[in-house]
């Protein structure tokens, strides 16, 4: 079965850079660590649901590790930007 992000993008899945293509293709289980720039919306709907979901605040070089755990079941992402830990499961099939 193709990666989570490959199913979500299609096609424009082949616009991403091939290290990120890799990362997301790694199968079972693995880790990645690095740096993110990290984006957020302008408005206050924005600002009210990345509070309310815990995500990271924007800037750039902001240390981030993520934990992939694939089975044949469901994939899920633990993800952490410097504490702001938050986890993302999807169900296959």
């Amino acid at each position: 079965m193709k990666p989570l992000y490959c199913r979500l993008l299609g096609d424009t899945w082949y616009d991403l850079p091939k290290v990120i293509r890799d990362m997301h293709e790694l199968g079972g289980n693995a880790s990645v660590a690095g740096f993110a720039k990290v984006e957020r919306g302008r408005g206050l709907l924005s600002w009210l649901l990345g509070s309310v979901f815990g995500f990271p605040a924007a800037g750039q070089n902001i240390p981030v590790s993520v934990n992939f755990i694939i089975n044949v079941y469901r994939e899920v992402w633990q993800r952490d930007f410097t504490g702001k830990k938050f986890s993302a499961i999807s169900m296959k099939g």
